[in-house]
């Protein structure tokens, strides 16, 4: 775990946490599903390839309803109103209603724009404004609560202003790398998509997550 004053990096093995299913106070989430998934080859969109009988966007729509109660807004783009009727159906409960927001990012610019789709569903109300914001990725289903968790508790405890979750792998090839500056607290400098990097970037092993 390295630390620096704008950012901290967890990496390694979750640490199990004992607050399960406690909903974080101040918390929002939004979750990325308005991608292609053209690396998949299918016409269907990514977020709706089913893992273990369920489209993969529910995981990590059920891990924001988890940490964050209500407070949840799922971005979509690509066949968006499939999207729509799946986490719809999923997630209403017996009046009918759904607890998440979903919001349309009508052109492909990037995760900055689509995280600002969802600025109009938290609004201030009588609730106030989100302290803080986690941002999934619609397709990890394989991300475990207890790593959300300590993600969460490291950036209250350190007053980071952002905090990101990379992991090291064996063979980087095909994700973004993060770049760490030569200071001593080695903070993360950028992350380079894969066919950005040259090759020393290449060469890294972190990645974004």
């Amino acid at each position: 775990m390295i630390r620096s004053r704008a950012t901290d990096v967890v990496k390694g093995k979750p640490q199990v946490s004992s607050d399960r299913q406690v909903k974080i106070a101040g918390l929002a989430v939004v979750v990325m599903a308005a991608g292609l998934g053209k690396r998949m080859r299918s016409k269907q969109a990514k977020v709706l390839h089913r893992v273990a009988g369920q489209a993969m966007v529910l995981y990590s729509v059920r891990l924001g309803l988890r940490v964050a109660g209500d407070r949840v807004a799922v971005v979509v783009g690509h066949q968006a109103d499939l999207v729509r009727e799946v986490i719809g159906r999923a997630t209403s409960g017996k009046s009918g209603k759904s607890p998440v927001a979903i919001v349309e990012q009508r052109e492909q610019l990037g995760t900055g724009h689509a995280v600002l789709q969802s600025r109009p569903v938290f609004a201030v109300g009588k609730r106030g404004a989100p302290s803080s914001y986690l941002i999934l990725n619609g397709d990890t289903p394989l991300l475990r609560e207890s790593t959300v968790r300590e993600l969460l508790r490291l950036h209250e405890a350190s007053r980071a202003t952002v905090t990101v979750l990379t992991a090291v792998l064996d063979d980087a090839s095909g994700y973004g790398r993060v770049v760490r500056t030569q200071s001593a607290e080695q903070g993360v400098s950028r992350i380079v998509e894969d066919r950005d990097a040259n090759l020393e970037e290449q060469a890294i092993r972190e990645i974004n997550v």
